[in-house]
Protein backbone atom coordinates (compact mmCIF):
# COMPACT_ATOMS: atom_id res chain seq x y z
CA UNK A 1 0.00 0.00 0.00
CA UNK A 2 1.30 3.20 -0.70
CA UNK A 3 -1.27 5.73 0.34
CA UNK A 4 -1.35 5.90 4.01
CA UNK A 5 -5.34 5.66 5.10
CA UNK A 6 -6.80 8.35 7.14
CA UNK A 7 -7.54 7.71 10.46
CA UNK A 8 -11.32 8.53 10.38
CA UNK A 9 -11.01 5.15 7.60
CA UNK A 10 -9.93 2.45 10.16
CA UNK A 11 -11.58 0.51 12.59
CA UNK A 12 -8.80 -1.08 15.33
CA UNK A 13 -9.13 -4.29 16.56
CA UNK A 14 -6.20 -3.23 18.20
CA UNK A 15 -5.47 -1.02 21.13
CA UNK A 16 -2.15 0.62 20.27
CA UNK A 17 0.08 3.32 21.20
CA UNK A 18 1.37 5.11 18.26
CA UNK A 19 4.70 7.10 17.67
CA UNK A 20 2.52 10.85 16.62
CA UNK A 21 -0.34 9.64 17.44
CA UNK A 22 -0.57 8.51 20.95
CA UNK A 23 -3.23 6.10 22.47
CA UNK A 24 -5.51 4.09 20.25
CA UNK A 25 -8.07 2.30 21.61
CA UNK A 26 -9.43 -0.91 19.99
CA UNK A 27 -11.29 -3.73 20.87
CA UNK A 28 -8.76 -5.96 21.95
CA UNK A 29 -5.84 -4.63 24.28
CA UNK A 30 -2.81 -6.37 24.25
CA UNK A 31 -0.14 -3.81 24.78
CA UNK A 32 0.41 -5.04 28.69
CA UNK A 33 2.83 -8.08 28.50
CA UNK A 34 2.02 -9.05 24.82
CA UNK A 35 5.01 -11.30 25.24
CA UNK A 36 3.25 -13.48 27.70
CA UNK A 37 0.26 -13.02 25.13
CA UNK A 38 2.27 -15.33 23.28
CA UNK A 39 3.95 -17.60 24.74
CA UNK A 40 7.59 -16.14 25.84
CA UNK A 41 8.71 -17.06 22.54
CA UNK A 42 12.18 -15.61 21.19
CA UNK A 43 11.55 -14.00 17.77
CA UNK A 44 14.92 -12.55 17.35
CA UNK A 45 16.39 -13.51 13.68
CA UNK A 46 12.76 -15.48 13.11
CA UNK A 47 10.75 -15.44 10.02
CA UNK A 48 7.03 -15.76 11.23
CA UNK A 49 4.13 -16.24 9.67
CA UNK A 50 1.09 -14.82 11.24
CA UNK A 51 -2.46 -15.84 10.76
CA UNK A 52 -5.20 -13.14 10.43
CA UNK A 53 -2.86 -9.95 11.40
CA UNK A 54 -6.07 -7.50 12.31
CA UNK A 55 -4.51 -4.33 13.17
CA UNK A 56 -1.36 -5.95 13.36
CA UNK A 57 -0.26 -5.01 16.99
CA UNK A 58 1.27 -8.33 17.16
CA UNK A 59 2.94 -8.20 13.81
CA UNK A 60 4.53 -4.91 14.32
CA UNK A 61 5.61 -6.05 18.26
CA UNK A 62 7.04 -9.31 16.71
CA UNK A 63 9.25 -7.29 14.28
CA UNK A 64 10.14 -5.02 17.16
CA UNK A 65 11.78 -8.29 18.58
CA UNK A 66 13.65 -9.02 15.77
CA UNK A 67 11.44 -11.49 13.67
CA UNK A 68 11.10 -10.64 9.65
CA UNK A 69 6.58 -11.30 9.47
CA UNK A 70 4.54 -12.43 7.03
CA UNK A 71 0.99 -11.97 7.85
CA UNK A 72 -1.67 -13.44 5.57
CA UNK A 73 -4.94 -11.88 5.83
CA UNK A 74 -8.00 -12.32 3.56
CA UNK A 75 -8.34 -10.31 0.59
CA UNK A 76 -10.98 -7.89 0.01
CA UNK A 77 -13.22 -9.92 -2.25
CA UNK A 78 -12.90 -12.73 -0.35
CA UNK A 79 -16.49 -13.80 1.81
CA UNK A 80 -16.05 -13.90 5.40
CA UNK A 81 -16.24 -17.27 6.80
CA UNK A 82 -19.50 -16.64 7.88
CA UNK A 83 -22.28 -19.78 9.96
CA UNK A 84 -24.81 -19.82 8.21
CA UNK A 85 -27.64 -18.40 10.85
CA UNK A 86 -31.65 -19.27 9.66
CA UNK A 87 -33.39 -16.54 10.05
CA UNK A 88 -30.78 -13.62 9.36
CA UNK A 89 -30.19 -11.62 5.82
CA UNK A 90 -26.53 -13.16 5.26
CA UNK A 91 -26.73 -10.72 2.39
CA UNK A 92 -26.84 -7.50 4.71
CA UNK A 93 -24.17 -9.16 7.00
CA UNK A 94 -21.99 -9.83 3.99
CA UNK A 95 -22.52 -6.25 2.55
CA UNK A 96 -21.73 -4.80 5.97
CA UNK A 97 -18.51 -7.10 6.56
CA UNK A 98 -16.94 -5.84 3.60
CA UNK A 99 -16.96 -2.54 4.68
CA UNK A 100 -16.05 -3.23 8.32
CA UNK A 101 -13.04 -5.24 6.65
CA UNK A 102 -11.61 -2.53 4.82
CA UNK A 103 -11.80 -0.40 7.36
CA UNK A 104 -9.89 -2.91 9.38
CA UNK A 105 -7.36 -3.28 6.90
CA UNK A 106 -7.14 0.38 7.25
CA UNK A 107 -6.11 0.21 10.65
CA UNK A 108 -3.11 -1.98 9.71
CA UNK A 109 -1.69 0.46 7.22
CA UNK A 110 -2.02 3.26 9.27
CA UNK A 111 -0.24 1.56 12.03
CA UNK A 112 2.20 0.18 9.82
CA UNK A 113 3.21 3.84 8.71
CA UNK A 114 3.45 5.27 12.03
CA UNK A 115 5.60 2.40 12.90
CA UNK A 116 7.81 2.61 10.23
CA UNK A 117 6.87 -1.55 9.74
CA UNK A 118 8.33 -3.57 6.97
CA UNK A 119 6.05 -6.48 7.54
CA UNK A 120 4.58 -7.26 4.90
CA UNK A 121 0.86 -8.93 3.56
CA UNK A 122 0.06 -11.95 1.43
CA UNK A 123 -3.92 -11.19 0.79
CA UNK A 124 -4.91 -14.60 0.48
CA UNK A 125 -6.84 -18.17 1.84
CA UNK A 126 -4.93 -19.33 5.02
CA UNK A 127 -6.06 -23.09 3.62
CA UNK A 128 -3.91 -22.81 0.72
CA UNK A 129 -0.42 -20.99 1.07
CA UNK A 130 1.58 -20.32 -1.81
CA UNK A 131 4.94 -22.02 -2.25
CA UNK A 132 6.15 -18.46 -3.00
CA UNK A 133 5.73 -17.34 0.92
CA UNK A 134 8.74 -19.88 1.68
CA UNK A 135 9.39 -21.47 4.84
CA UNK A 136 8.96 -20.19 8.39
CA UNK A 137 10.63 -20.64 11.64
CA UNK A 138 7.31 -19.77 13.88
CA UNK A 139 3.70 -19.48 12.90
CA UNK A 140 1.08 -17.64 14.99
CA UNK A 141 -2.69 -17.78 14.75
CA UNK A 142 -4.00 -15.57 17.61
CA UNK A 143 -7.16 -15.75 18.28
CA UNK A 144 -8.25 -17.24 14.65
CA UNK A 145 -9.01 -20.67 14.38
CA UNK A 146 -12.63 -20.05 16.59
CA UNK A 147 -13.37 -17.91 13.43
CA UNK A 148 -12.74 -20.98 10.98
CA UNK A 149 -15.14 -23.49 9.26
CA UNK A 150 -12.58 -25.17 9.21
CA UNK A 151 -10.08 -24.86 11.41
CA UNK A 152 -7.67 -27.90 11.35
CA UNK A 153 -7.25 -27.36 7.29
CA UNK A 154 -5.40 -23.59 8.36
CA UNK A 155 -3.55 -25.41 11.43
CA UNK A 156 -2.57 -27.83 8.91
CA UNK A 157 -1.27 -25.84 6.72
CA UNK A 158 0.77 -23.52 8.98
CA UNK A 159 2.29 -26.84 10.11
CA UNK A 160 3.54 -27.83 6.31
CA UNK A 161 5.78 -24.40 6.18
CA UNK A 162 6.59 -24.09 9.87
CA UNK A 163 10.29 -25.70 10.85
CA UNK A 164 9.97 -24.88 14.53
CA UNK A 165 7.32 -23.49 16.25
CA UNK A 166 3.39 -22.88 16.47
CA UNK A 167 1.65 -20.57 19.04
CA UNK A 168 -2.25 -20.59 18.95
CA UNK A 169 -3.87 -18.59 21.29
CA UNK A 170 -7.71 -19.22 22.00
CA UNK A 171 -10.76 -18.08 24.54
CA UNK A 172 -10.54 -20.45 27.54
CA UNK A 173 -13.75 -21.92 28.68
CA UNK A 174 -13.48 -23.03 31.95
CA UNK A 175 -16.97 -25.64 31.39
CA UNK A 176 -15.14 -27.78 28.92
CA UNK A 177 -12.26 -28.99 31.33
CA UNK A 178 -8.91 -30.56 29.55
CA UNK A 179 -10.85 -33.39 27.34
CA UNK A 180 -9.74 -33.05 23.71
CA UNK A 181 -13.14 -30.56 22.76
CA UNK A 182 -13.79 -28.73 20.07
CA UNK A 183 -17.32 -27.09 20.90
CA UNK A 184 -19.84 -25.82 18.64
CA UNK A 185 -20.44 -21.98 19.09
CA UNK A 186 -23.57 -21.32 17.18
CA UNK A 187 -27.03 -22.51 18.62
CA UNK A 188 -30.44 -21.35 17.39
CA UNK A 189 -30.80 -19.36 19.98
CA UNK A 190 -27.61 -17.02 20.13
CA UNK A 191 -27.28 -16.61 16.49
CA UNK A 192 -23.62 -16.44 16.47
CA UNK A 193 -22.60 -16.08 12.97
CA UNK A 194 -19.18 -14.76 13.37
CA UNK A 195 -17.44 -17.53 15.64
CA UNK A 196 -17.84 -21.17 14.91
CA UNK A 197 -16.41 -22.92 17.81
CA UNK A 198 -14.40 -22.89 21.29
CA UNK A 199 -11.81 -25.45 22.02
CA UNK A 200 -10.33 -26.68 25.02
CA UNK A 201 -6.62 -27.06 25.88
CA UNK A 202 -6.62 -30.34 25.53
CA UNK A 203 -7.79 -30.37 21.84
CA UNK A 204 -4.61 -29.30 20.96
CA UNK A 205 -2.65 -31.58 23.41
CA UNK A 206 -3.97 -34.30 21.81
CA UNK A 207 -3.52 -32.92 17.91
CA UNK A 208 -0.60 -31.54 17.55
CA UNK A 209 1.38 -34.40 18.30
CA UNK A 210 -0.08 -36.24 15.90
CA UNK A 211 1.03 -33.61 12.83
CA UNK A 212 4.44 -33.20 14.24
CA UNK A 213 4.49 -30.82 16.93
CA UNK A 214 4.77 -32.42 20.05
CA UNK A 215 6.55 -30.50 22.31
CA UNK A 216 3.82 -28.79 24.03
CA UNK A 217 3.90 -26.04 26.57
CA UNK A 218 0.53 -24.45 27.88
CA UNK A 219 -0.20 -21.47 29.57
CA UNK A 220 -2.52 -19.15 30.54
CA UNK A 221 -3.52 -14.86 30.67
CA UNK A 222 -6.04 -12.19 31.06
CA UNK A 223 -6.77 -9.41 28.55
CA UNK A 224 -9.33 -7.14 27.71
CA UNK A 225 -11.67 -8.11 24.99
CA UNK A 226 -14.58 -5.87 24.05
CA UNK A 227 -14.66 -4.73 27.72
CA UNK A 228 -14.77 -7.25 29.69
CA UNK A 229 -11.78 -9.37 31.25
CA UNK A 230 -11.53 -12.75 29.20
CA UNK A 231 -8.94 -15.41 29.35
CA UNK A 232 -6.94 -16.97 27.13
CA UNK A 233 -5.08 -19.90 26.56
CA UNK A 234 -1.25 -20.02 24.25
CA UNK A 235 -0.25 -23.24 23.27
CA UNK A 236 3.33 -23.00 22.11
CA UNK A 237 4.13 -26.29 20.16
CA UNK A 238 7.62 -27.09 18.78
CA UNK A 239 8.22 -29.48 16.29
CA UNK A 240 8.87 -33.02 17.37
CA UNK A 241 9.29 -34.98 14.11
CA UNK A 242 10.22 -33.79 10.33
CA UNK A 243 7.53 -32.53 8.17
CA UNK A 244 4.85 -35.38 6.86
CA UNK A 245 6.50 -34.76 3.45
CA UNK A 246 10.02 -35.94 4.54
CA UNK A 247 8.48 -39.23 5.94
CA UNK A 248 7.45 -40.49 2.60
CA UNK A 249 10.32 -42.69 1.23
Amino acid sequence: MTDVPRLEDCVFYHSFDLPGHGRIEGIVDLTVDPDTYLGNVAFAGKRVLEIGPASGFLSFHMEQAGAEVVAVELPVDHPWDFVPVVGLDMDAVQAERVVVMERLRNSFWFAHAAMASAVTVHYGDAHALPDTLGRFDVSVLAAILEHARDPLGILNECARVTEQTLIITEVLEQTLGDLPIAKVVPTAENASWHTWWTFSPGFFRSYLPAIGFGDLTITTCERRNANEMQTFFTVVARRSSPPAAELVP
